[in-house]
């Protein structure tokens, strides 16, 4: 029968085929990466040698895609502080002066995820607050929402940003009744810190382009849709890709002169590395 040979039986539970309710069961068999029988009630005999999972009514779904994600900023978020969670500033601030001893001055640290709401208080934190646990480090913190980062003066000072710097357009610099920058940069005001912090080494985005792919696992999430892909990051992931070590499907949208310098020429390319790479969109913004 279909479900000779199976690896792992999962039974007891409600698996959902999402093919309708005459798709679905109480038990599935599995081969590798193959279903290969769905049923209901009695078990056949051929399945019950299997390594079997009791499932204790759990539900059992197909694996999800993501319809827009960033696997690369997934990963890279894991290298940073997570500061996600922290529900004083202090608490916060205490992990930049944790990481502050680990690293040599001049270092960048990098972290995100904090929000001020959730500390109970409305006003953005300042300059002056990361200065006291680490002034001699390049501090770099992205809000929870991605829309704002809290930078220490060293930062802004290696980055040029003063009292007389303009709002970029798209962007705010938030000032002090001086007019001083505070800390905060808003939106397209980021884009003045970026290119001031050292780049991720190739060895630290692959890496992150893996934890990426284990978080998605984690969450059950087999496939993406990649939202802004530079030419830089898609080389890594046709590279991953064809030594067999990136566990997830991409349907990867281009971001950058460059990425799409180098595609239009092929075109739209479906399909690639067995199925699991797929090149056909833009993301403009």
């Amino acid at each position: 029968m279909a479900g000779d040979g199976a690896r792992l039986l999962l039974h007891r539970g409600r698996v959902r085929s999402l093919l309708g309710e005459r798709g679905d069961g109480t038990w599935i068999a599995l081969r590798g990466n193959r279903v290969l029988a769905i049923g209901r009630g009695q078990i056949p005999r051929s399945l019950r040698r299997a390594p079997a999972l009791d499932l204790e009514g759990r539900t059992v779904l197909p694996a999800f895609t993501d319809a827009h994600a960033h696997l690369l900023r997934i990963g890279l978020m894991r290298l940073q502080l997570d500061l996600r969670g922290h529900t004083t500033k202090e608490e916060v601030l205490r992990a930049v002066a944790s990481r502050a001893r680990a690293l040599p001055p001049g270092a960048p640290i990098r972290g995100f995820g904090w929000d001020q709401t959730a500390w109970g208080e409305s006003a953005f934190p300042t300059r002056h607050d990361l200065d006291a646990v680490a002034p001699a480090h390049l501090v770099h913190l992205e809000r929870v929402d991605a829309h704002a980062v809290w930078a220490n003066s060293r930062l802004l000072a290696t980055a040029g940003v003063t009292a007389v710097t303009p709002d970029p357009p798209g962007g705010a610099i938030l000032r002090d009744a001086r007019g001083e920058p505070r800390g905060i940069v808003l939106d397209r005001a980021r884009d003045l810190l970026r290119p001031h912090l050292p780049d991720w080494t190739e060895e630290e985005r692959v890496a992150a382009l893996l934890e990426g792919a284990a978080a998605c696992h984690r969450a059950g999430i087999t496939s993406l849709h990649d939202a802004a892909v530079t030419a830089s990051t898609l080389r890594l992931v046709h590279r991953l890709l064809g030594e067999g070590g990136l566990p997830l499907r991409v349907y990867a949208m281009l971001h950058g002169e460059e990425a799409l310098g180098e595609a239009l020429p092929q075109g739209p390319q479906v399909g690639l590395h067995g199925g699991f790479l797929t090149v056909r969109a833009v993301k403009l913004f």
